[in-house]
């Protein structure tokens, strides 16, 4: 179940975001993979890479790897349309990650009731 976690959740989070183009790609590949028999993959898999514990786990991570990528790809298109993304656009929050606002300036106006009270720490850009 790890192998489906690896390969699957960080996929399918970086397609749900994205959409697009890729987003039909990827998904039409994952349904290719999951419209054929899982055993049969297993099997093939173990037999290119060899018995063992291992290359079995490896084997079925990459069976459950298409169904983590489509759940979470169906979550991260779901998100992308609620009403707290769409105010970090418009407060022009930078997509390199969540937590980062545009500037310090930025988060030290939104809590300040004074201007120029903020020093560029971000302990002091909080209220209280």
């Amino acid at each position: 179940m790890s192998v489906a976690l690896l390969l699957g959740f960080p996929i399918g989070l970086l397609i749900g975001y994205r959409g697009g183009r890729l987003e039909s790609a990827v998904m039409r590949l994952s349904d290719g993979l999951m419209a054929m028999p899982g055993l049969i993959i297993v099997i093939a898999v173990i037999g290119i890479i060899g018995n063992g514990l291992v290359p079995a786990m490896v084997a079925l991570g990459l069976v459950l790897a298409p169904v983590v990528l489509r759940l979470t790809c169906g979550i991260a298109l779901g998100l992308r349309n609620e009403p707290y993304v769409d105010s970090a656009r418009v407060l022009r929050m930078r997509t390199r990650g969540w937590w980062a606002a545009t500037s310090s300036r930025t988060s030290c106006r939104r809590w300040s009731s004074r201007p120029h009270s903020c020093s560029a720490s971000p302990s002091s850009s909080r209220p209280g």
